[in-house]
């Protein structure tokens, strides 16, 4: 383990992080559903500019 992230977990030093609530379950599942949601937009949109690209090509040869 992390020297560092061992002696903040053990109280030596205070942050924000400290005094922030544990994430449940249903917050690392919406922070998934976040990603993947986006993920697959972004898959979207860059097939979406491939078809314009083999488009333009295709009018030029």
């Amino acid at each position: 383990m992390d020297r560092n992230f061992a002696a903040t977990k053990s109280g030596a030093g205070s942050n924000k992080l400290d005094k922030s609530p544990t994430p449940t379950l249903a917050d690392y599942q919406a922070q998934w559903a976040k990603i993947h949601n986006d993920t697959i937009r972004q898959i979207k949109q860059a097939q979406g500019m491939q078809t314009q690209l083999q488009r333009v090509i295709r009018r030029r040869y």
